[in-house]
């Protein structure tokens, strides 16, 4: 169907513009109506990023101990505890008796007391 059948030329401008201005109109509604409801929508929380923590350096092993100097043996021979009492008291009962001889008159024999007379009988 074409338009010049229907109308004249003005009531063609008055057609098309009756188009025209509904079609912005329904636009402009359509425009509305998303802006309300992009509004009443909850806005989006941003969420914080968390920067990243390095993890602190773990501590250096610990140095190795020294190895142990091996033990070296004793090339000094060790007299028994006895043996080393006994030359001990050998030479303090030898002490004694010179002491006494040198103390005594010659000629005069000085009785032995008990603990001197025990030790030279034990040797």
């Amino acid at each position: 169907m074409r338009m010049n059948e229907i109308a004249s030329a003005e009531d063609q401008l008055g057609l098309l513009r009756l188009i025209i201005d509904n079609t912005w109109t329904a636009i402009k509604q359509q425009a509305d109506a998303e802006a309300r409801q992009k509004a009443s929508q909850p806005k989006p929380v941003k969420v914080k990023t968390v920067p990243k923590v390095k993890p602190a350096p773990m501590a250096a092993p610990p140095r190795p101990l020294p190895k142990p100097k091996p033990i070296q043996p004793l090339s000094v021979k060790t007299q028994p505890q006895h043996e080393l009492l006994a030359k001990q008291l050998h030479h303090q009962i030898t002490k004694l008796n010179k002491n006494i001889s040198t103390q005594v008159p010659i000629g005069f024999t000085a009785p032995i007391s008990e603990p001197h007379e025990k030790l030279l009988r034990s040797t």
